[in-house]
């Protein structure tokens, strides 16, 4: 399901409070199993966020989605760090 369709249902929803609440997260969780295995999810997030219009969404559960969205594609990819101190040589 692409992200216009999920805003779309999402905005057909009139519920607000913990219902929209839920919509969201499950909204969320259907565009995150989309999600092609290659592609990290910050990057799709930010792609799909340029294909939607701002204020696209009518709802609340529609604008929590997208605040979750957002949320992904800033998260950004960390650099691992090295635990246990200097790098030894090994000989």
């Amino acid at each position: 399901m692409g992200i216009t369709q999920i805003i779309g249902c999402l905005d057909a929803m009139e519920d607000s409070g913990s219902a929209a609440v839920q919509a969201a997260r499950l909204g969320f969780l259907e565009w995150a199993i989309c999600l092609e295995a290659e592609r990290p999810a910050d990057i799709a997030a930010q792609a799909d966020l340029r294909r939607v219009p701002p204020n696209s969404a009518h709802s609340p559960a529609g604008s929590l989605f997208l605040t979750y969205l957002e949320d992904a594609a800033s998260s950004g990819r960390t650099k691992p760090t090295r635990r246990g101190g200097r790098r030894r040589v090994l000989q």
